[in-house]
């Protein structure tokens, strides 16, 4: 990818472009008629006009194929390639400047750094990226995201309460999406830890970050195990196992937002409230039930706050 795609549907000349993000989206960019009339003349030079340009295009993409065929041939890319980061500009109407990125890898569900594509089957729009704030001469390791919605003010919140990773900036980007920047999280997954293996501070977090999110009429939504970071240390200097949530992609407000028409509804039941529905209301109560329903399956009874969760 990308890829262009000819289409000659009766006396139509139709010409699209393919690429390959988090699924294969295809953009139709001519739609040209072909037929016999007094503008013979402008027609064919439209046309050979066209014909020229994929050649271009095509001459442009098999360099590009043959580089990475080349990058993908050993262990790992060539030094100084970006070929598999993201390059973004920000959407025109948008009144933000660029923020100073330099994209270092792919990140893993795993929260670690990717070097190939292939390395990861779930290709997802999430980056490791040194950021440098406005100010600052100093750069930091970030995380960045691409999702298309996102709710800043929620985690900002959850951020100064020290129950969500630092909200550096999130700007409006070309492709309808807004790009993310975050502070990157040091720990594992609520998902990758055993069954009933992580302290009552854990719970007691992520309870306290739903009681900031409901006090304000909002809903988190998607409270599972895999969007819960489990680290040590409270941000303050003192050691204990916290919780810290990660993905603020739904939250919406309590009774008014709507589910996604995609979402996995084999969770429901589970995961998710028996009550959640594709493009069904959102409510407070789901994210009880889902608060629920890891307490029972991650929580060690009889653990003292204090004690550490396995490595």
């Amino acid at each position: 990818f990308p890829f262009i795609i000819l289409g000659l549907p009766g006396t139509v000349l139709e010409v699209s472009i393919a690429v390959c993000l988090e699924k294969i989206l295809v953009d139709k960019i001519l739609h040209f008629e072909i037929h016999d009339g007094d503008d013979d003349d402008e027609m064919i030079t439209k046309l050979a006009l066209i014909v020229s340009a994929l050649r271009d295009c095509a001459c442009e993409l098999r360099i590009e194929f043959h580089c990475l065929e080349q990058a993908t041939a050993g262990d790992g890319p060539p030094e100084n390639k970006t070929w598999h980061l993201p390059c973004p500009s920000v959407a025109p109407s948008a009144n933000f400047s660029m923020p100073a990125l330099k994209f270092k890898s792919k990140l893993s569900r795993e929260n670690r750094a990717i070097v190939l594509e292939r390395d990861e089957p779930n290709i997802r729009p999430l980056f490791l990226a040194d950021y440098t704030p406005e100010g600052s001469s100093s750069a930091v390791e970030t995380v960045v995201k691409f999702p298309v919605t996102y709710n800043k003010t929620a985690h900002k919140m959850l951020a100064d309460k020290n129950y969500a990773p630092k909200l550096y900036v999130g700007v409006p980007v070309i492709g309808g999406r807004e790009m993310v920047i975050m502070e990157r999280v040091y720990g594992k997954r609520m998902c990758d830890y055993p069954r009933n293996s992580l302290p009552n501070s854990v719970f007691k977090d992520s309870e306290g970050a739903l009681q900031v999110l409901h006090d304000l009429k909002l809903v988190f939504s998607d409270l599972r195990d895999v969007n819960v970071m489990i680290v040590e240390g409270d941000g303050e200097g003192k050691t204990k196992v916290r919780a810290t949530l990660i993905d603020f992609d739904w939250v919406g407000e309590d009774g008014r937002a709507s589910y996604s028409a995609l979402i996995n509804t084999k969770l429901v039941g589970t995961e998710y409230d028996s009550d959640v529905r594709a493009c069904g209301f959102m409510r407070q109560k789901h994210d009880i039930s889902a608060l629920e329903f890891f307490c029972k399956k991650y929580r060690v009874k009889g653990m003292e706050e204090g004690e550490k969760a396995p490595a």
